[in-house]
């Protein structure tokens, strides 16, 4: 019977135990699976949409996962076949706005910097920023700016501007990024895509079956 379900190709699981263990289980592992294939599948679909423009853009998940499950999740998304964005916050530097501004603002971020790439000598340092403060921080030696929410028009047009200042400069689009959207951002000639969309995808409707041992 399992034979003639693989020559169909349906997809399943073969788990063996005790009645009670089985019924224990059952309904905890079904929602997970459910969840956590669905969470595979889009990721899955998002690089290959990101790909098909351009092979060289990569996606990012994101850490904003539900709490207390995030090795599952980290683990269904890199089975889809991306990179998580950074699964801890020592893995690079990666500077915000509220951090510019308890340093007291961008001009006095921009004179730290040289001190700070001294001190994180190991780390790469990334900056979330606009156009105007992107452009600046290219000029300064960066290792890699986060465009956040820049529409795609704007995005595909600026990208070559940046590279103009730093060939080597990491570029990566952040902010509302989904299926729908991924392939038109790749296609702006960022590196990376940083995402949270795989995360609410929809539970994949999977079920069980249970029979006895012949």
């Amino acid at each position: 019977q399992d034979g003639e379900r693989v020559a169909a190709g349906e997809t399943f699981m073969v788990v063996r135990g005790r009645a009670l263990d089985l019924h224990a289980a059952w309904k905890v592992c079904l929602n997970l699976f459910d969840h956590l294939s669905a969470v595979a599948t889009k990721t899955r679909a998002m690089v290959d949409a990101a790909h098909a423009e351009n092979p060289h853009c990569e996606v990012l998940t994101t850490r904003k996962s539900m709490p207390g499950v995030k090795d599952l999740l980290t683990k269904a998304v890199t089975c889809g076949g991306p990179f998580p964005h950074r699964l801890g916050a020592s893995e690079t530097v990666l500077v915000f706005d509220h951090h510019i501004t308890f340093m007291g603002g961008f001009e006095a971020f921009l004179d730290a910097l040289p001190s700070l790439r001294g001190r994180c000598v190991e780390k790469k340092l990334f900056v979330e920023a606009g156009p105007d403060e992107a452009r600046r921080l290219a000029e300064a030696g960066v290792d890699g700016i986060q465009l956040d929410k820049l529409p795609v028009d704007d995005l595909a047009a600026f990208v070559p501007e940046l590279r103009a200042i730093d060939p080597h400069l990491t570029l990566i689009a952040a902010g509302g990024i989904n299926l729908q959207n991924a392939a038109a951002y790749a296609a702006t000639g960022v590196d990376g895509l940083a995402t949270t969309a795989p995360f609410t995808a929809k539970p994949i409707d999977m079920s069980v079956r249970m029979k006895r041992a012949e």
